[in-house]
């Protein structure tokens, strides 16, 4: 048992040194954070929730959000990683993997408040500008893909952009008191979001596979 152990001590030791090299750098913003802030570590590594001493279901449907946005990015870029060396996935592999970096920008606006609080209160730079920043590295993206997501099932992206359309329109026009329409409306975009990359990467890997099972039939009657 122990020989097993070290047998893959020694394999997955690049991996661990990775996984570990990420928690210390994170240890180290977070001590950045503090000299900059004075905040305590408490803050930065409790739950919310614990911190604020209110009801352990504040911000339920944020973090419900919050996972979905993560799932999908996740999702993306799995998919570009069993998909990137394949021939015929080509195209579709560095969709997923822009995708996958697009949806982990927009899940870290929304878990750290970037546009709202982070950029206008911290950095000085005006919400407005940051809106416009994603608006234009968003309508890159579709240019850029344009032709590819045609070929998909995009009638869940499309609904997507219509909610978070929807969603920033609400943020910006109704009263305080209205302010829940907005946090739904988004739930509604990321749900169709995460919809249109879970069913586009299963559908490609399901293309994938059937295509090495008919090569592996090709060959295997060929013989």
């Amino acid at each position: 048992m122990f020989k097993i152990f070290f047998v893959q001590l020694k394999t997955l030791l690049p991996t661990i040194i990775k996984l570990y090299l990420l928690i210390i750098i994170l240890f180290l913003i977070s001590l950045l954070i503090i000299s900059q802030s004075h905040l305590d570590m408490e803050i930065l590594t409790r739950d919310p929730a614990a911190v604020a001493a209110t009801h352990p279901l504040t911000g339920m449907i944020s973090n419900i959000g919050i996972l979905l946005w993560c799932s999908c990015a996740a999702i993306c870029l799995f998919c570009f990683k069993l998909l990137k060396n394949k021939p015929l996935n080509r195209e579709f592999s560095s969709f997923f993997l822009l995708s996958g970096y697009l949806t982990a920008i927009l899940v870290l606006d929304d878990l750290f408040l970037l546009h709202e609080d982070i950029f206008p209160k911290y950095l000085n730079i005006s919400e407005k500008v940051v809106l416009c920043t994603y608006a234009i590295v968003i309508l890159l993206y579709l240019a850029k893909f344009k032709k590819l997501i045609l070929k998909t099932d995009f009638f869940f992206l499309f609904l997507s952009f219509i909610f978070f359309s929807l969603s920033i329109l609400s943020e910006i026009m109704i009263k305080k008191d209205l302010i829940m329409l907005e946090d739904w409306l988004k739930l509604f975009g990321i749900v169709n979001w995460l919809a249109y990359f879970t069913r586009v990467c299963f559908q490609q890997i399901e293309k994938t596979f059937q295509s090495q099972q008919i090569e592996r039939e090709r060959i295997r009657t060929s013989i």
